[in-house]
This record gives C-alpha cells, sequence and structure tokens, in this order.
C-alpha cells in the first residue's frame, strides 16, 4: 500500500511537468505562427511589391514623369497640365470622394477596398473588381492595359508603391485628374470640361468660366464607366450617378448639405455635339 501511494505521488508531478511542456511546446508554435503571419509574410509581401515597381517602372519612366511634371506637361498624352491648386477645391474632392477616400491615408495600396474586394470576388466568382486606389489607376492609365485579370492587379499594387516613393499625392492626383479617360476621346479633366460643358477647370480664367461642383461630380461620375456614364449617351444614367458623388461627397464632410443640395437642384447644360458610338 505504501509502495502504491508513493509510487502515485512521483508519477503526478511528472504527469504535471509533461503537460506543462506540451503547452509550452504549443504556445512557441502559436507565437511562431502568429509571427508569420501578422510580421514576416507582410514585410515579405511589401518588399516583393516594392521590388517588382521599380522593375516594373524603371527609373527612365520616373525622369520623363518628373520631367513633364517640371515643364507643365501631361505625361501620356498631349495637353497642358492643370494641377490641382490652380483648380477650385471641389473638383479633386469629387474625384476623391467617390474613388478614393483614404487618399492620404494609405501609401498606394487600400487594405480595407482591397479586402473587401477580395471578398467580393470569391463570392462571386469574378475576377478583381475594384479596390484600385487612385495612385493604383494612374499606374494602369500610365503603364498597363485595362485587363481585368489578377496578374495585372498585382502589377498595379507593385507600381503603385514605386509612384507613391518617388512622387507627393498631390503630384499623384495632378497625373490622375490629367489622364482620365472620360469618353468620347477626350483625356484629362480640363479636355472633359472643355469638350461637355465648354469651360475650364482653371480659376481666374479670363476666357472661360470654371466648372461648377454640379458638373465637377458629373465629371467624377463618369471614371466609373465613361460610356455607361456619359452624359451626352445616358443622360438619365448620369444624372444618378452625379447624386451618388455629391450624397458621398456631403457623407464624407468634402461638402455641406446645403452645397449638395444646391448643386443637385443646379441644371447642367452641355455643348451640343455630335454623339460619337461607343468603341
Amino acid at each position: 500500500m505504501k509502495e502504491t501511494m508513493a509510487l502515485s505521488a512521483t508519477t503526478i508531478p511528472k504527469t504535471k511537468k509533461k503537460r506543462n511542456k506540451k503547452k509550452a511546446s504549443a504556445l512557441r508554435k502559436f507565437m511562431l505562427l502568429f509571427l508569420i503571419l501578422v510580421v514576416i509574410l507582410p514585410i515579405l509581401g511589401w518588399t516583393t511589391l516594392t521590388l517588382t515597381g521599380m522593375y516594373l517602372v524603371g527609373g527612365e519612366k520616373i525622369k520623363a514623369i518628373e520631367t513633364s511634371l517640371s515643364k507643365g506637361n501631361i505625361y501620356g498624352h498631349e495637353g497642358t497640365l492643370v494641377t490641382v491648386n490652380q483648380m477650385p477645391a471641389y473638383i479633386p474632392k469629387a474625384f476623391v470622394g467617390i474613388e478614393d477616400h483614404r487618399v492620404y491615408k494609405h501609401y498606394g495600396i487600400d487594405p480595407i477596398s482591397l479586402g473587401r474586394a477580395i471578398w467580393t470576388d470569391m463570392k462571386d466568382g469574378q475576377k478583381t473588381q475594384g479596390a484600385s486606389t487612385i495612385t493604383m489607376q494612374v499606374a494602369r492609365n500610365l503603364f498597363l492595359s485595362g485587363d481585368k485579370t489578377y496578374t495585372r492587379k498585382f502589377k498595379e499594387m507593385a507600381i503603385a508603391t514605386e509612384l507613391e516613393n518617388k512622387f507627393s499625392k498631390e503630384e499623384i492626383l495632378n497625373q490622375y485628374l490629367n489622364n482620365i479617360y472620360f469618353g468620347n476621346g477626350q483625356y484629362g479633366i480640363e479636355a472633359a470640361a472643355q469638350y461637355y460643358f465648354g469651360k475650364t477647370t482653371r480659376l481666374n480664367d479670363p476666357q472661360k468660366p470654371v466648372i461648377n461642383l454640379s458638373e465637377a461630380a458629373m465629371l467624377a461620375g463618369m471614371v466609373k464607366g465613361p460610356e455607361a456614364y456619359n452624359p451626352l449617351k445616358n443622360k438619365d444614367k448620369a444624372l444618378k450617378r452625379q447624386q451618388v458623388v455629391l450624397n458621398r461627397m456631403a457623407q464624407l464632410g468634402l461638402i455641406s448639405k446645403q452645397e449638395k443640395e444646391e448643386a443637385l437642384q443646379k441644371e447642367v447644360a452641355f455643348i451640343s455635339k455630335t454623339v460619337k458610338p461607343a468603341s
């Protein structure tokens, strides 16, 4: 009896030690997995994106963009650059509000929008929808095709990181606004303002009036689908999209509720043109 009790007394501590060792081992494995998932993989991913972006863009292309900006030209096509500080504030705000309201908070890639888009893709079984920040759109417009593939989306993100490293947010916005396609062969916000409204985006222009908030919101709404929301072809659809833009701007505090209501009530007048068929 005494021998049995002695044996039990020595066995219990050994069993506890084994359990403690297993717990410690499990904790170490968990911490290692956590370190890999939360620290190492993101660092490797970001490094891969950065190096790929440097490779895809290259120093010569960056210098070409810098030269165009310094000369006041638009990189990618003909035209005179109109910078955001030469425009009324509501013009860039309209585009930022509807396309990338966290533009000043991210480094070319918006993890929140990207995660939401990936979830939507998985749920609907579609390829890379949305999630392109303004910087990523600049990358696509200047250096890539419009194909909706995962490879192109990766390249977009890679080039965006390089653009963010080389240019300020203001310079990126300048490239963005002056390179967007607005349908009917019009590239850039200034060309679109003149084509659709016979106006300018430049403040204090002695020859032409500047586009108002209502018109700026309509142009911002066209980015999602230049043909689908072309006001000369689908005016009702364009007006509904304009309303979405103005509501979003008010929701984000970019304009007041009164400014939104006044813009919604303002009638938009277009220059009479022969509408070009969709290509």
